[in-house]
């Protein structure tokens, strides 16, 4: 237990620390650029965020398993290298594709330098390969270090941004220098414990990775569909009303996708206590304690939104309290989202994770494109929500596998009941690992 204490300590460290300056630098961009620009900024960011799912292939969860299984080192040199390879491939497919359809028709020619960077991210997100295997072995300090001091240089560069009040293109810049420095660091950091030229020289034997391109695939499709789900109403806003209606929605879901780190970190390090206790039958423990960590940030939120978003902001954003009310309570499907993904993985299921975000994305987009028009940006933050209740709860009725998640989820209301129970449970894991 102390080994999943310490790493969930240095990569909540590291990222909350990365998370809490980035939402303070977003505010100073945003009261920068203005609710206009800082809307075109956000869209163009959003690029970025919807395809990365497609990037990393579905092979995120299932590389952690595979190397957590595996014991010989060789192997794990193949993986490495075989995802390392996979996510160099589509990025630079992915890249080539946007760079050509954003000339042709998405992008206004005063950004299109802006857009140009965001898409130069798709170029270096191999580095979470790194990421992955540093988590799995708990190097938590590592990966903590790496994220930070990309950052930090990144944030810099904000600054610098803020300071002279340059453009949105210029943004886009800053945000492209992390990920280049993210990608260059990993990989001299992960080169101390798997040498680079060992996983160069190995030869990738393809036929021992079609059960993981089995495996994997349905995930890319699901995640992508779970990407579109977050941020599909920010083309559809921009689509239906205005960059600056971009503007103060970006502001709201800043406000409550900051807290989604928490419970992603967690189900990412706690993994293995998670596979051991869904085999004894006592999941519901977890979905109890993240049930109560989502509770805490929902009232803080919801009792304060008004005020720090008039004091922080501006007038210009004070619409963004009200859309902020609503987009924060998804915060609690997010949390029981979290440990069903991971569910998911562990059960080897991985076509209903496709279906079910795929079921979420077209509630969220059917009920978007009905509702924008008619009522505003208001409803924008209802429909992710009924969304988000329906890819993480109201789908898993249906399927057999997953109907005693839902049910945990539900029961995880009255976590303090099991209270004790619970406490039990977590003390015999302590003590025994």
């Amino acid at each position: 237990m102390n080994k999943y204490l310490v790493l969930i300590f240095h990569l909540l460290s590291g990222r909350i620390l990365k998370l809490s300056a980035n939402f303070f630098i977003g505010i100073a961009i945003a009261r920068s650029l203005g609710p206009e620009f800082f809307g075109e900024y956000s869209y163009l960011l959003t690029f970025s965020t919807v395809v990365l799912p497609i990037i990393d292939f579905g092979l995120n969860g299932v590389l952690q398993k595979k190397i957590t299984e595996e014991e010989n080192i060789l192997l794990q040199y193949e993986l490495i290298k075989y995802a390392s390879i996979v996510k160099s491939i589509v990025g630079v497919i992915l890249f080539c594709f946007f760079i050509v359809l954003g000339y042709l028709t998405l992008i206004d020619k005063e950004f299109y330098w802006g857009y140009f960077f965001i898409l130069l991210t798709f170029l270096f997100r191999s580095d979470t390969v790194a990421q992955i295997y540093l988590t799995s072995y708990h190097k938590g300090k590592e990966l903590s270090i790496i994220q930070v001091t990309s950052f930090l240089i990144s944030l810099v560069l904000k600054l610098v941004g803020v300071y002279k009040s340059l453009s949105v293109n210029y943004f886009c810049f800053a945000f492209l220098s992390e990920y280049i420095l993210l990608f260059i660091i990993s990989w001299i950091v992960i080169n101390k414990y798997l040498k680079v030229g060992n996983i160069i020289k190995v030869k990738l034997d393809i036929s021992k990775y079609l059960p993981i391109i089995k495996l994997s695939f349905p995930l890319i499709l699901s995640s992508f569909a779970g990407m579109i789900n977050l941020k599909i109403d920010v083309f559809l806003i921009d689509y239906f009303l205005t960059a600056k209606d971009v503007g103060v929605y970006s502001v709201a879901t800043r406000f409550s996708e900051v807290w989604y780190v928490i419970p992603s970190t967690l189900s990412l390090a706690l993994y293995e206590l998670i596979a051991k206790l869904k085999n004894k039958g006592q999941l519901q423990v977890f979905y109890d304690v993240f049930t109560l960590l989502s509770l805490l940030p929902i009232i803080i939120v919801l009792l304060t939104s008004k005020i720090f978003i008039t004091f922080l902001f501006g007038d210009p954003y004070v619409e963004a309290a009200n859309i902020l009310n609503v987009h924060i309570i998804s915060l609690l499907f997010i949390f029981w989202g979290a440990i069903l993904s991971r569910e998911i993985i562990i059960l080897e299921k991985t076509k209903f994770s496709l279906i079910r975000h795929l079921f979420g994305a077209v509630i969220n987009i059917v009920l978007n494109i009905i509702l924008i028009p008619r009522y505003g940006l208001l409803m924008t933050a209802y429909s992710t929500l009924v969304s988000y209740f329906c890819s993480n709860v109201l789908i898993c009725f249906f399927y057999k596998s997953f109907r005693s998640s839902a049910f945990m989820m539900l029961k995880s209301f009255f976590f303090g009941i099991r209270m004790k129970k619970n406490i039990k449970v977590i003390l015999y894991e302590k003590n025994n690992n």
